[in-house]
């Protein structure tokens, strides 16, 4: 029998500002403070597992141990493991924008994202635009780097205990879109976005003797 109870609490404090720019244009800023906590709790009941495969018997292995039994017979008692994780994620933002006409503006920003835990500091900048060539019709587009520390729970994950060395997710972000306004009370909107994501963690794993010949995982390269 298998249980895992995870619990994971967070809250932040965010602070903004804005202001106007020259002539038409604007700008705002802002920053963030986020406290994080991880509470992993696993327990295993005791229990034994035979690999009944015929893999030791084509080494030509057919003896038992002192005990009797076979020695890919594994044994374990009840296993009880508690993790705990506390740090803290930064962030903050600057956008500034450019108004050349009244139906034309630029938007670009800039953000900054930390991870305590893994001392990550990343700057991903942003810009997209809005042209209205005719009233009630805009024309946008958008590209911009996004961010984020990997799920927690995988910090975890490292031969030491702490897997700090882990990289921000990274996705590159495209975005056209069309929208159309024939009266107050209806819109008509179309949009097309592609992501480009990197970082990401993936994995598999599977304890077959079958398909490996050991006592080794199969993993994704």
């Amino acid at each position: 029998m298998f249980r895992q109870t995870v619990d994971e609490d967070t809250w932040q404090a965010s602070f903004h500002w804005q202001g106007r720019g020259l002539g038409r244009d604007d700008w705002s800023a802002g920053a963030i403070w986020k406290p994080v906590t991880f509470d992993q709790t696993t327990w295993i009941e005791s229990d034994t597992t035979v690999f009944n495969d015929g893999y030791l018997e084509s080494l030509g292995i057919g003896y038992t141990d002192n005990n009797g039994a076979l020695p890919d017979t594994f044994a374990y008692g009840d296993y009880i493991n508690n993790d705990k994780l506390s740090s803290n994620k930064y962030g903050a933002y600057l956008q500034y924008r450019w108004r050349p006409t009244s139906n034309f503006s630029i938007l670009t920003g800039l953000r900054y994202d930390g991870f305590e835990l893994s001392n990550e500091h990343t700057f991903a900048p942003r810009v997209s635009m809005i042209y209205s060539p005719a009233p009630r019709w805009n024309i946008t587009a958008a590209w911009g780097i996004y961010r984020q520390a990997q799920p927690l729970y995988q910090y975890e994950w490292g031969l030491d205990g702490i897997n700090n060395d882990l990289k921000h997710i990274r996705a590159d972000q495209y975005i056209l879109g069309d929208s159309f306004e024939p009266r107050s009370s209806t819109r008509l909107s179309m949009e097309g976005y592609y992501k480009d994501y990197s970082g990401l963690l993936v994995s598999e794993e599977d304890i077959v003797r079958e398909t490996t010949g050991n006592y080794y995982f199969d993993r994704d390269k």
